[in-house]
């Protein structure tokens, strides 16, 4: 019976240096991360966003599009504009009656005349109570 098994004649190969290699060797790189046109950025206060999230789930949406204006205009007021609730989604009337609920809620001030896109200002300093000296204080009875 015949051994079909391949053979390797030592012979014949040849020991050759990197350098004289015909093909040059691949550098694998690492996968280029992706470039945000778009993004939010912060700080934004975790209870500004708590307290938005606890009125309704559309008012969170409508905080966070308020906070990228405020990124990109560097202004404590911004314009909610058709183009920036294009964006995010959101329509123009769950915008107002997230406003009002943030208003009432002490988050933002409005300034809105008709057929315009409403002024709103974050309000966003020490005001707001802090959830941890909240917690403290109720632990401590004070």
């Amino acid at each position: 019976m015949g051994d079909s098994r391949p053979v390797l004649i030592l012979h014949d190969m040849k020991l050759i240096s990197p350098t004289q290699c015909s093909t040059p060797r691949k550098t694998t790189r690492c996968p280029k991360r992706a470039k945000y046109k778009q993004f939010v950025s912060g700080p934004i206060p975790l209870e500004w966003l708590s307290r938005a999230a606890h009125l309704s789930d559309k008012s969170l949406h409508v905080g966070i599009a308020l906070w990228y204006m405020r990124y990109l205009t560097n202004s404590k007021t911004v314009k909610l504009s058709k183009k920036t609730l294009e964006i995010f989604d959101i329509s123009r009337w769950t915008v107002r009656r997230a406003l009002n609920l943030m208003k009432a809620g002490g988050l933002v001030a409005v300034d809105s005349h008709t057929g315009r896109s409403p002024l709103v200002t974050i309000i966003d300093n020490e005001d707001i109570e802090n959830p941890v000296q909240r917690c403290r204080s109720l632990l401590e009875g004070e």
